[in-house]
């Protein structure tokens, strides 16, 4: 089944792709568990957004990524994934590159922040995964997102 999906901006994953309900056991387990709390809470409403046709983070994604930041500092060990989406307007070419664009965004600016490139990765999948219809203007923007999932070591 699919993982826990935090509207609009974040999808957790355990490192075995279970569920974000803490799956898992034992110590380790209960630290990816806190650890994707403390990324939810960071990142809020709607969390990493996006223009249509942009991978330029604005000013409310800035704020979001400096919480990650911050998160990501205190817990050194911790590995995340980043995954850009788009809308389904475009091209699925270029929906595909645009996602990749967006989850690169986020990767370097997290990077200029002082979190080490080999805990970051990304991946971009266009159009298709949509969180909202497309049928709105609404819906549209929840797309144009990226997801953070926590990696295994």
């Amino acid at each position: 089944p699919r993982s826990t999906l935090f509207p609009y901006t974040t999808l957790f994953r355990s490192p075995a792709g279970g569920s974000a309900a803490g799956q898992g056991g034992g110590r380790a387990g209960l630290a990816a568990a806190a650890l994707r709390s403390r990324i939810r809470g960071a990142l809020g409403r709607p969390g990493v957004v996006f223009a249509s046709g942009s991978a330029a983070l604005t000013g409310r994604s800035d704020r979001a990524l400096r919480r990650l930041a911050a998160v990501l500092r205190r817990d050194p060990r911790a590995r995340i994934r980043i995954d850009g989406f788009t809308d389904s307007q475009g091209s699925a070419a270029g929906n595909a590159a645009l996602s990749r664009a967006r989850a690169r965004s986020a990767r370097a600016w997290l990077t200029a922040c002082g979190i080490t490139a080999g805990r970051l990765t990304t991946e971009g999948f266009g159009a298709s995964r949509p969180v909202a219809s497309n049928a709105t203007a609404a819906g549209r923007q929840a797309n144009r997102r990226i997801e953070i999932s926590v990696r295994g070591g």
